[in-house]
């Protein structure tokens, strides 16, 4: 926003378009978007307001105390595009999807829809009396706020003159003057009193001037107003501008900063203020001194994967740009503080390739990279290593029941392999590859995960999917593998999987979902999901939740019935990325190719207090099934032991932790070879309690 000079209010003309206005209430969704760039910035006395891509902040700047802002409620799109003060002290914000929110002294705020309906992206916002002008996509508006029944836009002019371009990038009041600045040059309205009194379908009224690039800024010079091709400000009897990285003063260079400047105010002749693309914004003195402001949130939009672990704690991994910039880094958040961890822990320029997150069975998180190199986080003692295993670009991960790492990637033809697929031992830190030979789309593995019957699943670009389970030492050799399914074409590229802790797993694939039964070794499409499809979690054993381009599927498998969660709803972006159930807190996280959604489910997962519950599968438990390579046990309080005891009260074996979480533990067991087949008992011990069941063991 670039005011030189209110003009006086003036009495309003029949309006010529009529637009809703509204007031949302978003009570389920909050959102997150990137801190890092400043699209605008407002100076009055000694605040300063910020519009990020991820909300507003506010600088009290002589305490130098900030505030962050990304309530949903008043900012149904975080990426604010300008920002401007109006009567009686509101502040007015602007979004680039077009929402309008006014904020009164007293906090209390409302949001106007009318230029969103109606595809106007605003870029920028002036006071105008009581009014406001619009600098839009679609060209220039005037809106009045002031009716509380319907506020809406009494002007809208979608043609500027003789301009090609509708495109309006700022706009300016001076000297009673309306000034427009363009994609093809600049438009004036000197009309003084009666502007709201012209018809703004007369393209006429404008006085138009090309220029050869567009006018982006404003600024005064010898008391007259200069369009400007850059972005530019008077600060301390100098014209400062920006091009670039490089701010000038008098056209001489005295200033680089680390990105790109979108955003140069000043506020006197006290400081110049700097936004940037990728580094927030800085202050300077006009000479030596530069000091940067940081604003604490989500670094990065464009979300990859993210996981919630078994301590509530939600990783996130940034798509990657070339170059790689400083923020696209792995990213943990708790609840209240974003941590870039591999940047922190200082793990080396290969840490910036993070594709993809697993959490093993101890708790642990995985981390592989385009190298070949698999960053290991340990829990318990807050400290990082690196696994070396030679696989190229690794695109998915899965620990199967045997404790075996198994490492899917991308094109590893392209770069000297011979197979897409690596068991790594990490007690022998060695490893082995499979899948050497065979269809040419298995070059590509997007997704891995290990089922209730220990059994392996990978699914690849173009359909590929494979089925294989191993006889306890995969790096034996290939004979060790046996393969069961490798054919499933139609579902296109398979992104992700999830075993239910049964004998059936869904997958999220290209052309839609798909459930994989183990135990007949058989595919079931879901006909009536046709979207496609990057990811797939659990809320309970009826709901499923399905990432798409079309926003969030919430699928519910009693009724076959489907509700969408878009934008409409308080989603951040339609685009959705992937999706991760947080039991911890009650809620769906959801990654986006805008910044991060957190969902509230509406109800709180109830943790498991005692074993009175637990169960054991399969049971009967046949010997001569190769599908019965092992014994899972569920429903277990944290903290549990299980063992298996013969009938003489004789320990057979004790059961390894499967899977952790605070709210439920899961368990393991591989009946010894030697078991002789009848009734055994298992029995779970938590403090000085013993719950038991019973187990048949067949030949």
């Amino acid at each position: 926003m670039k005011v030189i000079k209110h003009l006086p209010a003036f009495s309003i003309y029949p309006c010529i378009i009529l637009l809703c206005t509204c007031v949302f209430s978003y009570s389920r969704f909050s959102n997150f978007g990137s801190t890092i760039t400043i699209n605008d910035m407002l100076i009055d006395d000694n605040i300063l307001w910020a519009a990020t891509t991820g909300g507003l902040f506010i600088l009290d700047t002589e305490t130098g105390d900030g505030d962050f802002v990304s309530d949903i409620e008043k900012f149904p799109d975080l990426n604010l595009s300008s920002l401007c003060k109006g009567p009686g002290g509101n502040l007015w914000i602007a979004s680039n999807q077009g929402y309008l929110t006014k904020i009164e002294p007293d906090d209390n705020f409302n949001v106007y829809t009318s230029y969103v309906t109606s595809g106007w992206k605003i870029n920028d916002i002036s006071s105008y009396g009581s009014y406001l002008v619009i600098a839009s996509s679609r060209g220039c508006s005037i809106f009045n706020p002031g009716k509380k029944t319907r506020p809406e836009a009494v002007k809208n002019a979608q043609k500027i003159g003789t301009f090609e371009s509708p495109v309006v990038n700022i706009i300016a009041l001076h000297d009673s003057v309306l000034y427009l600045g363009c994609e093809n040059g600049f438009a004036s309205l000197d009309s003084g009193e009666t502007i709201l009194g012209s018809n703004f379908f007369d393209q006429s009224i404008w006085d138009t001037r090309e220029t050869d690039k567009p006018v982006i800024d404003w600024v005064i010079h010898n008391n007259s107003l200069q369009a400007m091709s850059m972005l530019a400000t008077s600060f301390k009897s100098r014209m400062v501008h920006a091009e670039g990285k490089k701010i000038y003063a008098n056209n001489s260079e005295t200033l680089e900063l680390p990105s790109e400047v979108i955003a140069l105010i000043s506020d006197g002749d006290r400081y110049c203020w700097i936004g940037t693309a990728e580094h927030y914004f800085y202050r300077w003195d006009g000479g030596d001194q530069l000091t940067q402001f940081e604003i604490r949130g989500l670094k990065f939009k464009y979300i990859n994967q993210i996981h919630v672990d078994h301590k509530g704690m939600l990783w996130l991994i940034p798509a990657f740009s070339k170059p790689v910039r400083w923020y696209e880094r792995i990213t943990r958040y708790d609840g209240s503080t974003w941590q870039l961890m591999d940047h922190e822990k200082r793990l080396g320029s290969i840490a910036q390739h993070f594709r993809v997150a697993m959490e093993d069975r101890d708790g642990d998180m995985w981390f592989p990279t385009f190298g070949n190199g698999i960053h290991h986080y340990s829990y318990s003692d807050d400290s990082w290593s690196m696994v070396k295993h030679g696989s190229g670009i690794v695109t998915a991960m899965a620990q199967d029941s045997s404790g075996y790492y198994w490492f899917g990637n991308n094109y590893a033809r392209e770069h000297g392999y011979t197979g897409c697929l690596f068991c790594y031992d990490s007690e022998e830190d060695t490893y082995a590859e499979f899948l050497t030979e065979g269809k040419s789309y298995f070059d590509n593995i997007y997704s891995l995960c290990v089922d209730s019957r220990g059994k392996i699943l990978a699914g690849g670009l173009g359909g590929g999917f494979v089925v294989f389970s191993h006889n306890g030492s995969p790096l034996e050799g290939p004979d060790a593998i046996t393969s069961l399914k490798n054919d499933f074409s139609p579902m296109a590229t398979v992104y992700d999987m999830i075993n239910l802790g049964n004998d059936t797993t869904w997958l999220a694939a290209g052309k839609g979902l798909y459930l994989y039964n183990s135990a007949s070794n058989s595919i079931e499409k879901f006909d009536n999901i046709s979207s496609e499809l990057r990811g797939v979690d659990i809320e309970s054993d009826s709901i499923l939740y399905l990432a798409s381009r079309r926003g969030v599927i919430r699928y519910n498998l009693m009724d076959s019935s489907e509700t969408y969660l878009t934008v409409a709803d308080g989603l951040v972006s339609n685009t959705v990325t992937d999706i991760s159930v947080d039991r911890h807190h009650g809620c769906l996280w959801i990654a986006t190719s805008e910044g991060l959604s957190r969902y509230d489910l509406g109800h709180e997962f109830a943790r498991v207090e005692s074993n009175e519950g637990l169960f054991a599968y399969p049971n009967p438990y046949k010997l001569s099934d190769p599908d019965h390579n092992q014994i899972f046990f569920e429903n277990l309080a944290p903290k549990t032991r299980v063992y298996l005891y013969d009938i003489t009260g004789k320990i057979i074996s004790e059961a390894v932790t499967e899977n952790k979480t605070d709210y439920e533990w899961s368990y393991s067991l591989v009946p010894p070879r030697n078991i002789v087949p009848g009734t055994y008992y298992f029995v779970a011990h938590l403090g000085g309690k013993s719950d038991l069941g019973k187990l048949l063991i067949l030949p």
